[in-house]
Formats: structure tokens, sequence, C-alpha cells
């Protein structure tokens, strides 16, 4: 589950660049619709003085024939984010009423990360300016690019740049915590811990959290005072 909840936190950080991508496509698609209206209007007015009806229904299946693999493609990107939007939002609510299944670890040293403005240009401003979503084959670029990017996000557990969690007024930090781990109080370091609370101010207090391999923490409870037992 650790490695399906971070594919699904790394596919809606990706969401502001999923919506311009339908959008563009759409846009595309809405001009050739038009573009074609246009030319059967000419070549009514040509052939018949302009006393016949464009038939739109013709012109509709020529649009969608004409754009299949974008219109497939801003469809595939569109299912996904939603499957993945429903699921972590499902995750995280279930989680939060029945606050079970959560370790408990002590907030050593704690910071709010500051990498958010540099991601969000490498991830959502670099693939609108280098790839064009209406050509086939800067599609297959994108997604061998995105292949990589989220091969590499995931095994360094960089998935907190997320407008969805941001809507839900969490924030991320890079924390030093304490967690004891079969009678033994174990430290990790430069840990991603994503809360709704200022953990600044709680170091020293420990927290209810959901542990994706020591790499990244969901809190979602207030820290307490206390020690690690």
């Amino acid at each position: 589950m650790n490695k399906f909840f971070k594919w699904n936190m790394l596919i809606t950080s990706f969401a502001p660049l999923w919506i311009a991508i339908v959008f563009i496509v759409a846009w595309d698609v809405a001009a050739d619709y038009n573009v074609l209206i246009a030319e059967h209007h000419a070549s009514i007015e040509v052939d018949y003085g302009g006393e016949v009806c464009v038939n739109v229904t013709e012109v509709i299946i020529q649009t969608l024939q004409g754009n299949t693999s974008q219109l497939a493609f801003a469809g595939a990107v569109l299912f996904v984010l939603l499957v993945s939007t429903v699921y972590i939002l499902t995750f995280v609510m279930r989680m939060g009423k029945s606050g079970k299944g959560g370790d408990v670890v002590k907030i050593v040293l704690a910071r709010k990360s500051t990498s958010l403005v540099t991601d969000f240009l490498l991830f959502y401003i670099l693939p609108m300016i280098a790839f064009n979503f209406s050509n086939l084959r800067d599609i297959l670029l994108f997604l061998i690019y995105f292949a990589f990017i989220a091969f590499l996000s995931i095994r360094n557990g960089n998935v907190y740049t997320n407008v969805l969690f941001e809507f839900m007024d969490y924030k991320a930090y890079k924390c030093d915590v304490e967690k004891v781990v079969m009678g033994k109080v174990f430290r990790y370091s430069e840990c991603t811990v994503i809360s709704k609370f200022d953990l600044t101010s709680n170091v020293g207090h420990e927290f209810t959290c959901f542990d994706f391999e020591n790499t990244t923490f969901l809190n979602l409870e207030k820290p307490k005072k206390g020690a690690s037992k």
C-alpha cells in the first residue's frame, strides 16, 4: 500500500498539469471543429449557393477522427486523476475518523519545506513549455518524461508538493522524528511530514501518523506533549 499511496499522491500532485492538458486538448478540438464548419460552409456556397445546411454530425465525426490520440490521452488523464483523487480523499477521511493503524512518533526537529516553488516549476511549468499535447510524438515523449519523474519521486518520497493537500489545508514539513520499534528508539532524519498543524511549534511533542517506509509521514491528529514510550 505504501507505493500505491505514493503513486496516487504523485498523480494528484500533477493535478494542475492534468487539468491544463485536458483544457488544451478540448481547445484544440473545438478549434478544429470550427475550421471544419467554415470549410463546409465555403464548400456549400461554392457548390450549392449556400442553400444546403451543414451536416453537423458529419463535422463532429471528422473532428473526433482527426483528434483520436489527443482525446484518448485526455480521457485517460482525466480518469486516472479522478480515481487517484477519490482514493486520497477516501483514505484521509477514513483514517482520520478511525484513528487506527497509525504509529506514534516524536518530533525532534521540524522546518517548513522550501522546495515548493522549484518543484512546481520543474513538474508543471516545464512540461507545458516543452511538450505540444496536440501532437502524438510529444505525448509519447511526455509519458517517457513522466515515467522517469514518477520513478524518482516515488523512490525518494518526493510526492508532497500536492495541490489537493493544499486545498485540504495540509502543509509539508521536513522533520527529524523518533519512533519506538520493538522497544528501541530509532531516529529518522529529513523525513517528509504532511500535517494540518504547525509542527515547528510542536518540537518535542509526539503525534500519531501513518508511516510510509520511514520517509513520508501523514499526520492526522494534533501533536501532544509527552515522550515516546
